[in-house]
């Protein structure tokens, strides 16, 4: 179902992830971001997949006017994730 090295298989299977932590935002704050969507969360904020035209300043610039960044890093899927993102498909 799935082959190659461990970088090929994440650059191929998933969107850029970002990882955002931003206190005091409200929820749906990430609605705001054309080409961006909120596909989980982890101990420290939201994981953000960008689709197709997506740009990881928009979230920066919609994450700053919902309160202050405290976290804004790439993300990368477990390969947890991509076992399951391989199996569902």
């Amino acid at each position: 179902m799935a082959a190659g090295e461990v970088e090929e298989l994440r650059a191929e299977r998933a969107g850029p992830r970002l990882e955002v932590d931003v206190e005091g935002a409200v929820d749906g704050w990430v609605e705001a971001v054309p080409a961006a969507a909120v596909v989980g969360r982890t101990g420290r904020g939201l994981l953000i997949e960008l689709g197709p035209g997506g740009d990881d300043q928009d979230v920066l610039d919609a994450a700053r006017r919902a309160g202050r960044v405290r976290r804004f890093v790439p993300a990368r899927p477990t390969l947890a994730e991509l076992f399951r993102e391989v199996v569902e498909s």
